[in-house]
């Protein structure tokens, strides 16, 4: 951390957990998108006049259940590319820095 001349990166020690959050952020993320949709239809059971409503509201937790992982996955996706690059881009470095150095013997 304190490497004033940044011969050392961090970013490729802590890929791995920087994903690894991801993933979990994004599991949490897709669970409260099948529980808010399925609790939605408790909600709207209880408040309707009429009592229950026979099953319509249940298509928000059956929709989040089927359709709620794909915006998890799009962040998945736009973290593990955001990460490859950042590795990339720091291993381009280093290879760069070790043919500089040795080129210069």
């Amino acid at each position: 951390m304190f490497d004033f001349s940044f011969r050392n990166f961090v970013t490729l020690s802590f890929a791995k957990v920087i994903f690894i959050i991801a993933v979990v952020l994004a599991c949490l993320w897709w669970l409260f998108a099948i529980i808010s949709g399925f609790g939605m239809a408790s909600i709207g059971d209880s408040l309707s006049p009429y009592g229950s409503s026979g099953g319509g509201t249940v298509m928000f937790g059956v929709m989040a259940l089927l359709f709620g992982w794909i915006p998890p996955a799009i962040f998945l996706i736009l973290v593990r590319l955001g990460l490859e690059f950042s590795v990339a881009t720091i291993r381009t470095a280093q290879n760069t820095s070790r043919l500089v150095d040795r080129s210069a013997d």
